[in-house]
């Protein structure tokens, strides 16, 4: 029996990111496992019915092979399942976060050893592979300076809340 699966639209940049985070099968879809917090996210987030759903065209299309358990074996095999378009909204949300959240930490980790922007940046496009050249230098540089910026008012409002 085939395996149960959901697809989404997904940024190219997005793909890249699940690429480096997760193992695909033999056709790119991305198998998810119950270890990380995006896959019990998009596990959570899938819906069945007793019909088939028509699905929608896909621009940047995403598969995932939903982990089975004890719980949910029998309804994915005997269900249809499909993610509503609110749903879907919410996991490339959330996606993004956690993209952005591993940015901002690869930058904290890199500034405190002692490393400068262009080497961080570098290492950080290296080791992600980024496939689809989708993502480049410039725009990890901008969600560094944007996540710098947002720093420095978190600290100039500390301040001027202890001052009063």
């Amino acid at each position: 029996m085939d395996k149960p699966q959901i697809t989404i639209s997904l940024d190219k940049h997005l793909h890249d990111f699940l690429y480096h985070e997760y193992k695909t099968d033999e056709n790119g879809a991305f198998i998810l496992t119950k270890r990380s917090d995006i896959c019990l996210y998009i596990d959570s987030m899938w819906c069945v019915s007793d019909l088939p759903v028509k699905p929608n065209v896909k621009e940047n299309a995403v598969t995932f092979i939903l982990p089975l358990s004890d719980i949910n074996h029998r309804i994915l095999r005997e269900h249809f399942i499909y993610v509503p378009s609110w749903k879907e909204l919410q996991i490339q949300q959330f996606i993004e976060s956690e993209f952005r959240r591993r940015v901002r930490d690869f930058f904290c980790i890199g500034y405190q050893k002692g490393y400068k922007q262009k080497r961080i940046i570098e290492a950080f496009l290296a080791s992600y592979g980024m496939k689809f050249n989708a993502i480049n230098f410039d725009q990890i540089k901008k969600f560094d300076y944007r996540n710098r910026e947002n720093f420095l008012k978190e600290v100039y409002t500390e301040i001027q809340n202890a001052m009063v």
